[in-house]
């Protein structure tokens, strides 16, 4: 998304969201498409598109909540503006704009949490710093918690590579555990089914069942089943739903498989343990093996009782998946309890390879950190930012939330007294 250009001065002008959208699309910001102000209806939207010689190089949608009884609203940005945060000049030019658009709309202040990198891998700034451009334009932080998340995992492709080969390097990437992890999902009982625009309710059951599964385990917090589905089905051009489910017969039939193995191995181990000419040092090199081989007797014959257990194939894990423009998006994931029972582990490599198959630039994982810590270690999602970790891919911070006021008198009754905005925001959601 960069823009090279030399110009110094770009034309803005408000025009259909569908135009817009467009732009947001293309650049994978689902958040600033016509479909997300579709889901998120009960906002009003104003739309503005930046131009260089007539090129679009700038959109920004913005989602307006009206006050009550009033002319004025609240603007939300959402992941706005889309543009080439390394291109200043466009974006002082932008809020030089947005501040003039922002008095005739009435908008009182207005939210911006642009989808932009701050930090990477927790080093300096970029340069520049989305954080100082927005500050020089007359934003200030917010310093409530964020409306969306401000950090995310993000594994990078190079889609100008043969995707076989791009997989190939990204995969050689990941640490051997989570190669093993994937190897394990891939043939010990999983089955994939992939959901995309047809069937989304009974996809969305599953997954939603699954969901509260995992909040009863994380306490991350869970929304209605009708959220799901109203956001998969007003986003359905770019939502696939992945469900992995157990094949109870392919796992029985490999474990039995290894057991026949292990028992053919215990066997001639036996045989020879319990032959007089073997030497008293070749048996006390053969009996730690033979503990060793019972071992893992013991545990398959386990997996094989587990597995018995359920005949009825159960769903184990569900993934929220969007891909659009030259992003995709891992949102929403929830698992089983049988998973661990089972002893698999879900992975992300199903969407990393579709990911590159689509041509995409990067895969957003999700936030990964809380941040509210000053050790990363005692962070509350520690062990979630480890397990993304393993893909080595980076870590990424974004500015977070930034405000434009218009209309200071009014911004402090209803931001700072009446927390209008995010009371009607939360009730909404």
């Amino acid at each position: 998304m960069s823009e090279n250009t030399t110009a110094k001065t770009y034309i803005f002008r408000e025009v259909p969201i569908e135009e817009a959208s467009a732009f947001g699309e293309k650049n994978g910001i689902f958040q600033q498409t016509e479909q997300w102000a579709a889901f998120r209806s009960f906002y009003k939207t104003s739309a503005i598109m930046g131009f260089c010689q007539e090129k679009p190089v700038l959109s920004c949608i913005v989602y307006r909540l009206g006050v009550f009884l009033t002319p004025f609203s609240i603007g939300y940005a959402t992941r706005g503006c889309v543009c080439d945060w390394k291109n200043e000049t466009l974006l002082q030019e932008f809020f030089t704009y947005y501040k003039e658009f922002a008095k005739k709309k009435k908008i009182v202040y207005t939210i911006f949490d642009p989808d932009a990198d701050y930090r990477i891998e927790f080093g300096e700034p970029e340069s520049p710093d989305p954080r100082k451009i927005m500050e020089q334009a007359g934003l200030f932080r917010n310093p409530l918690p964020p409306l969306q998340p401000s950090n995310n995992y993000r594994l990078c492709f190079h889609p100008e590579n043969d995707p076989t080969k791009e997989e190939q390097r990204v995969y050689q990437n990941y640490t051997q555990g989570l190669k093993t992890d994937i190897q394990n999902a891939q043939t010990r009982g999983t089955t994939l089914e992939k959901y995309h625009k047809d069937n989304l309710p009974f996809a969305i059951d599953i997954f939603h069942r699954l969901l509260v599964e995992t909040n009863e385990k994380k306490g991350f917090g869970v929304r209605d089943r009708d959220y799901y589905l109203r956001f998969a089905e007003n986003l359905k051009d770019f939502v696939t739903l992945y469900l992995y489910k157990y094949d109870h017969k392919k796992d029985i039939a490999l474990t039995q498989e290894a057991i026949s193995g292990l028992e053919s191995r215990l066997e001639a181990i036996q045989k020879e343990l319990n032959n007089p000419e073997t030497a008293e040092k070749r048996k006390n090199r053969l009996l730690p093996t033979k503990r060793e081989l019972e071992s893992q007797l013991a545990a398959k014959q386990k997996r094989i009782q587990t597995a018995e257990k359920h005949r009825d194939d159960p769903y184990l894990s569900a993934w929220f998946f969007i891909s659009l423009g030259n992003k995709t998006h891992y949102l929403y994931g929830a698992n089983s309890v049988f998973l661990r029972d089972l002893k698999l582990t879900s992975t992300y490599h199903d969407m990393v390879r579709d990911s590159i198959l689509c041509g995409a630039e990067s895969m957003n994982m999700g936030g990964s950190l809380k941040l509210s810590t000053k050790e990363i270690k005692d962070d509350p999602m520690y062990d979630v930012y480890l397990h993304k970790q393993k893909h080595n891919g980076e870590f990424v911070e974004m500015p977070g939330e930034y405000l434009l006021v218009t209309y200071p008198k009014l911004f402090d009754l209803l931001h700072n007294k009446l927390k209008y905005f995010r009371r009607i925001i939360f009730r909404k959601k």
